[in-house]
């Protein structure tokens, strides 16, 4: 066996390697990029979906004004309650005296 290569042969032997393993290495960087690309366009989409501190804050003046509202109306609904109840009753104290009254 002769292990005598000329030098031009051995050369482009190494290059031609190399530029098949720097196409390889672009095939590989190209798809990993692809990946990233795609994670970013995801949180990209995820943080359009995220409430902004102007939502938020909207939010809750809505909630501490429907608190507020809430509040007030069930206050006046068990006012209410109340004197329905009274109403109701002393229609029934008088509805139980006029039938005693007749009774006798």
């Amino acid at each position: 066996m002769n292990d005598n290569v000329p030098l031009r042969a051995y050369v482009d032997a190494r290059i031609d390697d190399l530029k098949e393993a720097i196409a390889d290495a672009r095939t590989t960087m190209d798809k990993r990029l692809d990946g990233m690309n795609e994670f970013r366009d995801s949180l990209r989409d995820q943080a359009d979906r995220f409430a902004t501190i102007e939502r938020v804050d909207a939010l809750e003046k809505l909630v501490q004004e429907l608190r507020m509202v809430g509040s007030g109306t069930a206050g006046r609904t068990v006012g209410l309650a109340q004197w329905y109840g009274w109403i109701v009753a002393a229609i029934a104290a008088a509805t139980a005296i006029v039938s005693l009254i007749r009774t006798r």
